[in-house]
């Protein structure tokens, strides 16, 4: 991640993506700790940026949220997906793919 601050800002938002989509890739290869923080990683750096009720911040509760049920979290899972559709349906109605999106892990908790 070194040479990414070189070229990457800490405040663009192409560097939170960058952890949300290194958590993607070790949710698919089973590793949920390593996974969790680097959402986690990519929700502080989006928070600042552009608050709680932007989809970024939206996109990374989907993703704590298929975590955390993994893990077994359901109570958490649960309060993550919902803030999440929240969110999205605020910002793009109820018939948007994202909100389609979580409500499907909404209905795997």
């Amino acid at each position: 991640m070194a040479v990414v601050k070189e070229y990457i800002k800490e405040d663009d938002p192409a560097y939170g993506n960058l952890f949300l989509v290194r958590g993607s890739i070790d949710f698919q290869a089973g590793n949920f700790s390593l996974a969790r923080a680097q959402v986690e990683k990519a929700r502080n750096s989006f928070l600042p940026i552009f608050g709680k009720k932007h989809p970024y911040n939206a996109r990374t509760l989907v993703e704590l949220s298929n975590i955390n049920r993994k893990i077994g979290k359901f109570d958490i899972a649960l309060e993550e997906i919902n803030q999440a559709v929240e969110i999205f349906e605020d910002r793009f109605g109820d018939s948007h793919p994202f909100v389609a999106e979580a409500l499907e892990v909404l209905g795997k908790i």
